[in-house]
């Protein structure tokens, strides 16, 4: 549960970033601040919760802590290197695009032949 821990902290400081920004923010560059802080935490969270999903799965095939998956599953991500695992997330981005753009194109040729 710790990894939650650190997302939760992180969901903590953005909650309270948002309910500033909404608040006490009638300066726009101080808002727009306050917007790209958030964004930044977004990001953080992502990136948290995704990590953790593999620390936690290392946590079920080999039954060790937290802290020791999450240095184990980093010292894997080293050893493997990172074009894996970015590759295996671009990989259903550019699927999904695909099936976007596919599923456009064949409405409107559909639509201009009908």
């Amino acid at each position: 549960c710790m990894g939650s821990l650190f997302v939760s902290l992180v969901q903590c400081i953005k909650y309270v970033v948002q309910t500033i920004k909404k608040n006490s923010c009638e300066n726009g560059i101080a808002r727009c601040f306050m917007c790209c802080i958030e964004c930044c935490l977004n990001q953080l969270i992502f990136v948290m919760e995704w990590f953790n999903s593999w620390a936690y799965t290392y946590i079920g095939i080999h039954g060790t802590s937290y802290m020791t998956s999450a240095k184990n599953v980093m010292t894997l991500f080293d050893k493997v290197g990172w074009d894996a695992i970015v590759h295996d997330e671009l990989v259903s981005v550019v699927l999904f695009l695909q099936k976007i753009t596919i599923a456009l194109l064949t409405g409107f040729v559909g639509y201009w032949y009908v």
